[in-house]
Parts: C-alpha cells; sequence; structure tokens
C-alpha cells in the first residue's frame, strides 16, 4: 500500500508550470525568438527544473515509509512508475510516428523511445516535444529507490552525493557550456539526466524537512515566496536563455528554483474551494498537458494547410488551446489514470 500524501500548494505548482510551458511554446511556434526578458522564458527553463524537484518531493512522500531494496518491492515500484509515465508517452509517440510519416525513425531510436532507455543511453534521442523530461526522469526512477536507501542509512552518503550532483551541474555550466552559443546548440550537454540530477535529489532532501511545516511562521514563508518570486522575473537578463543557464547565474536560478519549491512545500496552503478545484484539475491534467499540446498544435496545423483554411497562427493556437484542455482531461482519466489503477 502507498503512503499517498498531497501537498496542495506544491499541486497548483505543477498545474501553472505546466500551462505556462505550453504559452511559451505558443510564442515559439508564433516565430517569437526566446528571451529572458520575458517572463515565460525563464518560466520554461526553470518550470521543467521545479518538476524534477517537485517529482523527487512528492515521490519521497509517498513512498519513504515502503521503499527498500526487496527484489519485490522493488519490482513493484518499477513496474508501478514505468507503466504511470510511459502510457502515455506511448500514445504521443505514436502519433508522432504517423504524423511524421515521412520521416524516417531508425530502429535504434524507436526501441529506445519505447523502452525509455533513450534517457539512459542517448537522452537527445527522444521523439515526442518534450520528451527529454520523460528520459531524465525515469532515469531518476531508476535511482530512487538506492537514494531513499542512503538517505536513510548512510546519510552522509546521501548528502555526498547531494553536493557531487550540484557540482556536476555547475561542472556543466562553467566548462562544458558557453555563453557565446545559443541554448539549442548545447542541447544535448543541458537535457543530460546528470546535469539535472541536483534537483530531483534536492527534492527528496526538502522532504525530510517536513517537521518544521508548523513551525515556521507563514507570513515569514509568504514573504519569502514573494522575493523570490521578484528575483525570478527582475534580476537583469535578457537574450537567450543560455545567459541563465551558464556560469554564475545558473547557480543563482538553482538556489530560487529549489527555496521556492521548499517554501511551498512548508507552507503547504490550501485556496478557497473554486480556486483549489480548477488547479487541483490542472495539476491532474498537468502531464498531459506537457505532452498532448505540441501534437494538438501539430494536428490543427496540418488540417488548416490540407483544408486549405488559411487561418492565422493565432487562430490555430487558440483552437489549438480550446482542444488541448478537453483531450488532457480524457488523456488523464482514460489513459493515465487506467494505468494507475491496473497497477494497485
Amino acid at each position: 500500500m502507498i503512503n499517498t500524501v498531497r501537498i496542495a500548494s506544491l499541486d497548483y505548482a505543477k498545474g501553472i508550470l505546466a500551462l505556462c510551458i505550453m504559452f511559451y511554446h505558443y510564442t515559439l511556434w508564433m516565430n517569437i525568438s526566446p528571451d529572458l526578458s520575458q517572463p515565460l522564458t525563464r518560466i520554461s527553463v526553470y518550470g521543467v527544473s521545479a518538476f524534477f524537484v517537485m517529482s523527487g518531493l512528492t515521490n519521497y512522500l509517498a513512498h519513504a515509509k515502503t521503499i527498500n531494496l526487496k527484489p519485490k518491492v522493488l519490482y513493484a515500484f518499477y513496474k508501478k512508475r514505468f507503466l504511470r509515465i510511459m502510457s502515455l508517452y506511448w500514445v504521443i509517440i505514436t502519433l508522432m510516428i504517423f504524423i511524421n510519416f515521412k520521416k524516417q525513425y531508425n530502429w535504434e531510436d524507436l526501441f529506445l523511445n519505447y523502452t525509455s532507455l533513450f534517457g539512459f543511453l542517448k537522452p537527445s534521442h527522444y521523439i515526442a516535444t518534450g520528451g527529454w523530461f520523460i528520459g531524465n526522469i525515469m532515469v531518476y526512477y531508476a535511482f530512487f529507490p538506492f537514494i531513499v536507501y542512503l538517505l536513510h542509512t548512510r546519510k552522509k552518503l546521501f548528502i555526498i552525493l547531494l553536493v557531487t550532483s550540484l557540482s556536476w551541474c555547475m561542472y556543466a555550466s562553467f566548462f562544458l557550456m558557453t555563453n557565446q552559443k545559443a541554448l539549442s546548440e548545447q542541447w544535448e550537454i543541458y537535457i543530460n539526466p546528470f546535469t539535472n540530477l541536483f534537483f530531483f535529489i534536492g527534492g527528496i532532501f526538502i522532504a525530510t524537512l517536513k517537521p518544521y511545516q508548523n513551525i515556521i511562521n507563514p507570513r515569514f514563508l509568504c514573504a519569502g515566496i514573494i522575493t523570490i518570486i521578484f528575483l525570478f522575473f527582475f534580476i537583469p537578463l535578457n537574450g537567450n536563455p543560455i545567459h541563465c543557464i551558464y556560469g554564475s547565474f545558473r547557480l543563482v536560478y538553482i538556489l530560487l528554483t529549489v527555496s521556492f519549491c521548499t517554501l511551498l512545500y512548508l507552507l503547504n496552503f490550501r485556496l478557497k474551494a473554486s480556486y483549489h478545484k480548477l488547479l487541483l484539475f490542472l495539476h491532474r491534467i498537468s502531464y498531459s498537458i506537457y505532452l498532448w499540446h505540441p501534437v494538438t498544435f501539430i494536428l490543427i496545423s496540418g488540417v488548416n494547410k490540407i483544408t486549405r483554411l488559411n487561418l492565422s497562427i493565432n487562430t490555430v493556437l487558440s483552437i489549438a488551446l480550446i482542444c488541448t484542455i478537453p483531450l488532457c482531461y480524457l488523456s488523464a482519466k482514460f489513459i493515465e489514470s487506467r494505468f494507475s489503477r491496473f497497477n494497485e
């Protein structure tokens, strides 16, 4: 039995971040170049990082008391995580293959994507838009039981792992990347699972701070969240996203992202019923939003082209948005939840 723990404030953040990432991609498809002077650009970069943090955090809360290194327990954990994540990804990559029927996918890439092994072997060989996140998260889930084991039995080694993962992240930022090239030119380095591992392990560490939830003054936590949001958006940066990933700004934004998730977790607030229901709905379909919105846009664009309606890009995006939300609801209900129940 899984000890499921819901943190409303983190759920709200997941739903909002998924929407922001979708809108960011919309701006790209409107041929607007990414620029750090635009709030959505900053959110798109570190919104995914926040997802890694919250994934580590919530998975620890759900499994901390039940996970161990016994084969039966490991099998149950891996089976549930694999089918929970990959069930929808299988649908999306299959659709992408049919949509891009003129593109020749080699058998190796198909095998790596359908098994999720691309995250371990070739992180940049994902088929679906945004699929690199899936590759990363499957790598982290593979290591999760062992990381929790270190935390519970060899805490010093866990701290060493935490510091090492941050050190590698900073090494990649300072020495493997450069601000003289666009992020897209250094994408393979950026999306490597070990470049982002600190966020996931950091999330696991944050989960251990639960005893402080009812100790720190909520007003102090609110003030901290507001301060972090202000710094996140108003640090003077512009141009290509690489400038908030390279060098010292990488460390600043890592600290802001991890601190933001920490304060949300400690505050653990719940909004009024109407807002709560709306944001909880967005949270429930957030994974579907992340994977479905590019497919929806491509399909609507294809219909526009085939039928020669000559709709403007703004109209196409509007239709895609209108179609995406109900589609994601159906996807979450009939694909994600079905596979989750199948594993219970």
